[in-house]
């Protein structure tokens, strides 16, 4: 998540589709941090977990990284700031390829080591990796029981933020926020990548069908489908 007050954005981060690429960039004309890592870090945090998913929440602030549009219009209005003056963006991505690359997220950092003058968040973070993937042991029992949808982090009052890009088209879709922000149009950095293969390969009929019905919402609204690439 990242508001800009001069350039009147604000960035809607939506897990693995893209995020930190995107913030590496907008980051740079922020004239200060809103909301950081570190600042999440500093406060506290408390679990935040979506079905096999969980982000940084702090204990004294209201917000976290992926805070849903709703709760983010609530809070700068109560700060006083205008909701409508700002252009609003995030980016989506197919259920079944977005899951798969949590999946190997999670699963790498949870064989990372902790060293000894590591932050707390990194500590907790590791941690509920390991014992994220102790409940899930295989991708298939993953991705069966994910069900953090992207549609309700990107509606506000029943409708959708003003723009919305799709991770397969990331740079083209970028290309036109920039234009929209009236920032240059920037090479999007490689970040967070996942080694693993097409999605289509790790699916078993179950958990497939299972992602369809935990992410109806966002299939319908986004029009993807098991076969788009």
């Amino acid at each position: 998540m990242i508001v800009s007050h001069k350039h009147k954005f604000i960035f809607l981060a939506v897990a693995k589709t893209g995020t930190t690429s995107i913030e590496k960039v907008l980051n740079g004309y922020v004239e200060e941090p809103f909301f950081t890592d570190d600042m999440a870090d500093n406060m506290g945090h408390e679990r935040f977990d979506k079905g096999g998913w969980i982000t940084r929440k702090s204990r004294t602030h209201p917000l976290r990284k992926h805070t849903s549009a709703q709760e983010l219009k609530a809070y700068l209005e109560e700060q006083g700031w205008d909701w409508d003056s700002y252009f609003k963006f995030g980016f989506v991505r197919n259920p079944w390829s977005k899951i798969l690359s949590q999946y190997y997220f999670i699963l790498e950092q949870s064989r990372r080591e902790v060293s000894e003058g590591a932050r707390d968040w990194d500590k907790f973070w590791i941690k509920d990796c390991q014992e994220n993937m102790a409940k899930h042991p295989d991708f298939n029992t993953y991705a069966s029981s994910y069900k953090w949808e992207m549609t309700p982090l990107l509606m506000v009052d029943g409708k959708f933020i003003d723009f919305i890009g799709r991770f397969e088209n990331l740079q083209v879709d970028f290309n036109y926020v920039c234009d929209r922000i009236g920032i240059p149009r920037q090479t999007l950095p490689v970040t967070n990548k996942t080694k693993h293969g097409n999605y289509h390969d790790y699916y078993n009929d179950e958990s497939r069908e299972a992602v369809r019905r935990n992410f109806e919402t966002d299939i319908k609204n986004f029009g993807y489908e098991f076969y788009d690439a």
